[in-house]
């Protein structure tokens, strides 16, 4: 069984569980990522890259769902000024 987004449901530890979830499957590259974010949450999408910006965009019949990757310090200074 999949977890749910509940909704209207402020404060429900179940939200903070799925989203939490989207978070670590996030870091799974496209291929990987698009299988487990169908198994696990039952979310259909697609990985998006702009930049050194990367998030999946995700939907359900009821929800959308967008999980940032985290972000890298600059390894030069070339990165700092961007």
């Amino acid at each position: 069984m999949t977890l749910q987004l509940i909704e209207d449901a402020e404060g429900d530890i179940r939200n903070a569980e799925y989203l939490s979830v989207a978070s670590e499957l996030a870091y799974l590259n496209a291929e990987e990522g698009a299988a487990a974010f169908k198994e696990r949450l039952g979310l259909e999408g697609t990985l998006h890259s702009v930049g050194n910006t990367q998030a999946w965009v995700l939907h359900d019949d009821a929800n959308i769902v967008v999980a940032f990757r985290g972000t890298e310090s600059p390894t030069s200074l070339e990165g700092i000024k961007d």
